[in-house]
């Protein structure tokens, strides 16, 4: 599969299919088992320098297997885990399960970009060619937390069982099952039972870290501490763009327009000259007029759509009759497109600071995105590289970064309607009185809105005191804040605070 249609099917298609009218899986094949191949386990030593002291580690590249209830074989994990060596007492130590979304995602994105002891260096000029650089992460958690990274089945290094079909773990239903079995079974067999909880998800892997919280839960009677939530989609509906009887998405993605298109300097003088005061206003807009205006549809008159279409325009910068050509409904593929069209460039999806050549000025899709084509390249290379050489495991298997895992079912969560975790996570958050969230969105952010994001927690419903356990930071960059230096800095200082005021209430 090329590039371009995988990076497509990542989020465009993915992202925008969590409603169903039926289920049409199908059943898995006779099951056998992995003949030949037993669980792995490499183990390595480090040492990492953090501005708390040098921490001394053990990294462990392995496998294990996930089975059915005969004790079948079904599929292979791989994970990769880091532990604090000098640790007093290892089962009350804080560990993090971490995974990233997709779904097809492997777990590389937050374990090298964010959370583990190396990181990828990104290039100042945005050049996505060899050879690329990673070295020690002083930004890793592994101070506050061992860390053990995830890839879900037909991600990373992780694949069905020989003789099985892939598809059958292509469900939210089979995803949560197989990693709530694997954690269950790292926690048993590294007695860490007695050791704080958390889970680290990215995009739909915040949706994944909520419903595997609940499954934890009330399924496995394993308790956790809390959840990191970064770049959060919860409630599908927020995000779907292609369904025209949604019109919610259209107002939450606007101040992310705004903020974008003054990055770009697009907005018109007086805005420009007070971004974040437009962006306010944006923010303002889209909570009250803008989804009256569209809730009116057909019946707005032509001077009504003139001065909406007129007031979009000044806060995103594109044309009144553009935007009166798209039904006053701008659609993040048609900004990410418009908004420098003029001079023959692309905005991107992840990050929208990061620009491309256009591929065709007279289409309204972009075809690509430059700010994944900026960094997809170097993260596989470095993690190659790192897990070969560094951590020693010497395979010739392809570690699947972006997987296609499309179609994805939702299960019985999103039959006739979107799929949600607002609900489950409310119910979670009043059951269990120590858990608490942290969510970290990106104002350049065109895949997860950060206005998003914070309607889906506005409407939680939690009141007091369980609100008061859910922390909300917001970072000048997109969807993987990480890849920005600046934003990479303060993630890194708000988990470490995060972590520590969790632990402290308990």
């Amino acid at each position: 599969m090329n590039k371009v249609l995988s990076i497509s099917i990542f989020l465009c298609l993915y992202f925008s299919v969590g409603f169903a009218d039926s289920e049409s899986e199908k059943p898995a094949k006779t099951a056998s088992p992995i003949i030949g191949v037993p669980e792995e386990e490499i183990v390595s030593e480090g040492q990492l320098a953090l501005k708390s002291g040098n921490i001394p580690y053990k990294a462990v590249a392995g496998t294990y297997h996930f089975k059915d209830d005969q004790g079948v074989v079904k599929a292979r994990f791989f994970y990769i885990a880091y532990t604090r060596s000098d640790s007093e007492d290892k089962r009350t130590r804080p560990i993090a399960f971490c995974f990233n979304g997709g779904p097809g995602a492997a777990s590389v994105w937050m374990h090298m970009g964010l959370l583990g002891p190396k990181r990828v260096v990104f290039k100042k000029d945005n050049s996505n060619v060899p050879p690329f650089q990673f070295i020690n992460n002083e930004y890793s958690l592994l101070d506050a937390t061992d860390l053990v990274f995830i890839d879900p089945i037909s991600t990373g290094y992780s694949r069905a069982a020989q003789g099985e079909d892939s598809k059958h773990f292509n469900n939210v239903d089979e995803d949560i099952k197989s990693i709530a079995e694997f954690v269950r079974l790292y926690t048993t067999r590294n007695s860490r039972w007695e050791s704080p909880k958390f889970l680290f998800g990215e995009s739909y892997g915040t949706m994944r870290a909520v419903e595997l919280a609940s499954y934890l839960y009330n399924k496995l009677d394993l308790a956790t501490n809390g959840a990191a939530l970064i770049s959060s989609v919860l409630n599908f509906a927020t995000i779907d763009i292609l369904d025209q009887g949604n019109d919610l998405p259209f107002s939450l993605f606007l101040p992310a327009y705004t903020a974008i298109a003054g990055f770009h300097h697009k907005l018109s003088p007086g805005q420009q000259a007070d971004v974040q005061g437009t962006v306010r206003n944006a923010e303002a807009y889209a909570m009250n007029e803008y989804p009256l205006l569209l809730l009116r549809g057909d019946t707005l008159s032509p001077e009504q759509r003139r001065e909406t279409a007129l007031k979009l325009s000044l806060l995103t910068g594109l044309s009144p009759e553009f935007i009166e050509r798209v039904d006053l409904r701008i659609k993040p593929y048609n900004f990410m497109q418009e908004l420098l069209r003029s001079e023959g460039k692309v905005i991107g999806r992840f990050d929208a600071r990061v620009t491309g050549r256009q591929l065709s000025n007279i289409s309204e899709y972009v075809g690509y995105d430059p700010s994944m084509d900026n960094v997809i390249s170097a993260f596989t290379s470095s993690f190659n590289e790192y897990v070969r050489n560094d951590l020693k495991w010497i395979k010739d298997d392809d570690y699947r970064v972006l997987a296609d895992l499309h179609p994805w079912g939702y299960g019985k969560k999103a039959v006739n309607r979107y799929f949600n975790a607002v609900p489950t996570l409310r119910e979670l958050m009043l059951r269990v009185p120590a858990f608490s969230v942290f969510v970290a969105s990106g104002y350049y952010d065109l895949a997860t809105p950060s206005f998003g994001s914070l309607y889906t927690f506005n409407n939680l419903n939690l009141g007091e005191p369980a609100g008061k356990r859910l922390t909300m930071k917001y970072y000048p960059s997109g969807h993987m804040m990480y890849t920005d230096h600046e934003s990479l800095v303060s993630l890194s200082d708000d988990l470490h605070t995060y972590i520590e005021a969790t632990l402290k209430k308990e």
